[in-house]
């Protein structure tokens, strides 16, 4: 979800990709989580079992077995930590597309939302009251977040062209005729 001419089939595409990769990934979260808690318990387990060992041949196999189950337990919350991130961006750009898709007029909500889908007239209304589609001000950093391709963006922007050019030049040309006497 790059900031590019988006069409709306793009956007959908996108978003649907997304929002699929997103429950993959808290599948993934959620499995990471359980085999962690069962590594866990395992290393407590082992160590009770350790202090409560008394032979060296046993003492040294749980030992052995403890490291291991630490080694995992590590390697797996490193992924647990990679994953996190992985979703951390696929989140932001679900946000991005789920945001190109409604300027463009497009329904598309979450899976996990419960509210109902909008009309694209009642989205385009609500986007024009919100702060985020005024294009009103100068400041251009505002309306560089909406699609290029954006026509209400590109209607805006035509009508905004400023015509004090044209008065100054009628004000120079009655300042001239006066100074000149025609």
């Amino acid at each position: 979800a790059e900031q590019y001419k988006y069409g709306k089939n793009r956007v959908e595409a996108d978003a649907k990709m997304l929002q699929a990769k997103e429950e993959e990934l808290i599948n993934r979260k959620q499995d990471i989580r359980n085999r962690l808690t069962q590594l866990k318990k395992d290393r407590k387990d082992l160590r009770t079992a350790m202090e409560a060992s008394t032979a060296k041949r046993s003492a040294g196999s749980l030992a052995e077995r403890l490291k291991k189950v630490e080694d995992e337990c590590k390697l797996k919350e490193d992924e647990r930590v990679s994953l996190e991130l992985e979703m951390t961006e696929v989140k932001e750009s679900l946000k991005k597309a789920l945001n190109g898709g409604v300027t463009l007029g497009l329904t598309i909500e979450p899976k996990s939302g419960t509210s109902s889908p909008q009309s694209p007239v009642l989205l385009r209304r609500t986007l024009e009251n919100s702060p985020i589609s005024s294009c009103d001000t100068s400041d251009t950093e505002s309306c560089s977040t909406l699609p290029v391709n954006s026509a209400s963006l590109l209607r805006r922007t035509t009508n905004q062209k400023p015509s004090a050019v044209r008065g100054h030049v009628l004000k120079k040309a009655k300042e001239w005729e006066m100074k000149t006497g025609t």
